[in-house]
């Protein structure tokens, strides 16, 4: 039950910030974000992998295999290296 809880909330959070985020760039005059219709299910992902990042903070994470990254720096050192690796996708989507 507190799985489903928490991902409901992350499918909430994820897309209304998304979608504040998005207003702020509208207003601003960045249409980039304004003007993307999707928002997929890794966000969530991102959310429930922050979690257990923060569940288990003094546990080292392999990125890739290559290294270890500290609990508290994964979720970044992830968020960037994915974006090198696959460069088309949502940044704004897993940061939020």
């Amino acid at each position: 039950l507190w799985t489903a809880f928490t991902i409901m909330w992350s499918v909430l959070l994820t897309g209304s910030l998304l979608a504040c985020i998005a207003s702020l760039g509208h207003i601003a005059g960045y249409d980039k974000f304004w003007n993307q219709h999707s928002l997929g299910f890794s966000g969530v992902l991102f959310h429930l992998l922050v979690i257990d990042c923060n569940k288990n903070p003094d546990v080292s994470q392999n990125v890739f295999g290559v290294t270890a990254v500290s609990s508290k720096f994964y979720p970044w050192v992830l968020l960037v290296v994915i974006q090198i690796i696959m460069p088309n996708i949502s940044f704004l989507g897993h940061l939020s």
